[in-house]
């Protein structure tokens, strides 16, 4: 489409991102004597509802999902629409707040080209902020008062905006699961695996059921790339064979020879002056949500926040 667009009471003036199954937009609301408010416009692609109904169920799924969630981390999802369009027929959009900054994995390439790391005390604010976005989701209650138990399960630094604040905000729960059948149209089958292999978990790369700790995991594997600047399953993953021999490469990965790794890189000053007791702080905190046995990580992502 041709930009500016109008789409009911949302013009759409910039594309932000693309996704597998639509586009997202910044857009504009105008309102009387100079009013205009900014929001973040996801649309599906027409073709793809078409030629895949459940998608926009998935759509309406996320925004519901979302809606739930009042936290000063997690972008905030403000309407979801339906409407029939003349020129483009039926458009299922979810409008969020806008974020203005970047995200974390632009953020991380740009120091690398740099030859620059994140800073340790900026990494510990932003893993602060991100474990009490997850503690705020994993708690979620419906208006029942049960445990709705939201699994982001595809946290990864492309999921993180930075806004010009230096505000972290987690986004994308579009593959979330919760454990209130009600809330998701496509359920995940068992054996089936979704989001990116770099951060998956041990047990989500296994196909196996999901709580809370999956997403430490992935915080965890974060944390490492943003302390040391390269993933922690440093693989490259082009093709499908690619994908299988990264996959059991994460099931072998020796966790400590990557912890021992960054420990090194501590020492040697690349995130700051730290002390002896600092980094053996920083390997400690990253031990715990790296191991592969998930009884064996801290239990919720609030004791993680604590620790």
């Amino acid at each position: 489409m041709k930009l500016p667009f109008q789409l009911d009471r949302y013009t759409l003036v910039h594309r932000i991102g693309v996704g597998a199954f639509g586009q997202v937009y910044r857009a504009e609301v105008r309102g009387d004597m100079g009013f205009v408010s900014d929001f973040a416009v996801k649309v599906l692609e027409a073709n793809v509802v078409a030629d895949t109904p459940n998608v926009a169920r998935a759509l309406a799924d996320e925004a519901r999902i979302l809606s739930q969630l009042d936290h000063p981390n997690i972008v905030k999802v403000v309407d979801f629409k339906h409407i029939e369009h003349p020129l483009l027929g039926d458009v299922y959009f979810m409008v969020m707040e806008c974020v203005r900054g970047t995200d974390v994995g632009t953020l991380l390439r740009r120091l690398v080209a740099r030859q620059r790391s994140v800073p340790a005390t900026a990494v510990l604010h932003m893993g602060l902020m991100i474990s009490d976005a997850l503690a705020h989701a994993h708690a979620l209650q419906n208006r029942d008062g049960e445990t709705v138990c939201i699994v982001h399960r595809d946290l990864k630094p492309q999921n993180l905006m930075v806004n010009f604040r230096g505000q972290v905000k987690v986004l994308d729960f579009g593959i979330a699961k919760a454990t209130d059948d009600d809330r998701l149209a496509q359920r995940t089958q068992e054996g089936q695996t979704k989001g990116t292999v770099f951060y998956m978990s041990p047990e989500q790369l296994a196909g196996d059921p999901l709580d809370g700790r999956s997403d430490i995991y992935s915080l965890g594997t974060i944390l490492y790339e943003l302390l040391m600047g390269t993933r922690l399953l440093d693989v490259e993953v082009n093709t499908a064979a690619e994908l299988v021999r990264a996959m059991h490469t994460a099931f072998e990965l020796d966790i400590e020879s990557r912890l021992d790794a960054l420990r090194s890189h501590l020492e040697a000053n690349h995130n700051g002056a730290l002390s002896q007791e600092a980094i053996g702080g920083w390997i400690g905190l990253l031990r715990a949500p790296l191991q592969k046995d998930r009884s064996y990580r801290p239990d919720s992502a609030a004791s993680f926040s604590q620790q």
